[in-house]
């Protein structure tokens, strides 16, 4: 039963920077997560919140940092919760004919946790809550586009998909008078998890001027 507890996973980030020279960007923005898997079932989808922030590591490559969180139903209650920290790779294909418009890949790999509140009802008992948590680890890769709005500030929209696994469920509350500390045997659980984020990406900086084409920096 503990199976069906599901933690949602967090984040694919998804911003980065505008067609101009890569350089660092706060991105943020709204987010749709969905599980698969035998051992979400009965768990919604719900919608969440993103924020990330990618650094240049090349012309195209951007790494960075991404987190998120997001709240969905499930079999016991609605108020499940899922919180992830991420660090992502992603590839864009800049525009060379100026091109508002920049599709990239990436791949991102990090850490979730799962958690909400039940009460007793909902485990056949007659009074008290408890208070159930999971963590685990998620991987996975997607696609995206950025549309350049003005020189600092792009559209990102993008989807992931994830490989998700999760350790068992920790419970910790009273139900019916008895305390309850502990991990519940054999309710880890594994799946996949779809994302689909939409949001903004603010460039950081003036970046970095490069030289017209045909002429060479001057040695120094």
């Amino acid at each position: 039963m503990m199976r069906k507890f599901s933690a949602v996973l967090l984040a694919l980030a998804l911003v980065g920077t505008s067609v101009g020279a890569a350089q660092t960007s706060i991105g943020g923005g709204m987010q749709y997560l969905s599980f698969g898997g035998s051992d979400f079932e009965g768990t919604d989808g719900g919608m969440g919140f993103e924020a990330n922030l990618m650094f240049p590591a090349g012309k195209a490559l951007m790494l960075g940092v991404s987190g998120q969180w997001s709240t969905h139903n499930n079999d016991f209650s609605d108020d499940l919760t899922a919180l992830g920290i991420f660090g992502e790779g992603r590839y864009l294909f800049r525009s060379t004919s100026g091109s508002k418009l920049t599709p990239y890949v990436g791949g991102r790999l990090g850490w979730a946790k799962g958690s909400q509140t039940i009460s007793a009802s909902e485990v056949g008992g007659s009074t008290g809550s408890a208070d159930l948590s999971t963590s685990g680890f998620a991987f996975g890769g997607g696609a995206g586009l950025m549309v350049a709005l003005s020189p600092a500030v792009s559209l990102d929209v993008n989807g992931i998909i994830h490989s998700v696994s999760f350790g068992d469920t920790h419970a910790k509350g009273n139900i019916d008078g008895t305390p309850i500390d502990d991990d519940i045997p054999d309710s880890s659980a594994g799946g996949t998890a779809v994302q689909l984020r939409a949001g903004f990406s603010f460039k950081l900086g003036r970046g970095r001027k490069e030289p017209p084409r045909g002429m060479k920096k001057k040695d120094t």
